[in-house]
């Protein structure tokens, strides 16, 4: 149960779930051009978006980290150089 738990809450999941229901609906999207009429692709769309927007903390999060590990390398490389 603790592992159905923390993939139903995993960053990952929720980043590539929002992409694959935008690519999805926007393909349904491109395919019913000419009927402008309101589908469920539509809200798939919106469901995609909030999907990528719930994970975008996560991947910036993770992004600080690794510019914060990158700059203290570059630091214990400069300092090894200068000894």
């Amino acid at each position: 149960m603790r592992l159905l738990h923390r993939l139903a809450r995993s960053p990952y999941l929720l980043l590539n779930s929002g992409l694959v229901l935008i690519g999805t609906s926007l393909v349904e999207i491109l395919d019913a051009i000419e009927d402008p009429a309101l589908g469920v692709h539509h809200g798939v769309l919106v469901l995609g978006f909030t999907q990528l927007i719930r994970s975008l903390p996560h991947v910036l999060h993770g992004a600080e980290g690794l510019d914060e590990a990158a700059a203290t390398l570059a630091n214990g490389d400069d300092a090894a150089k200068s000894d």
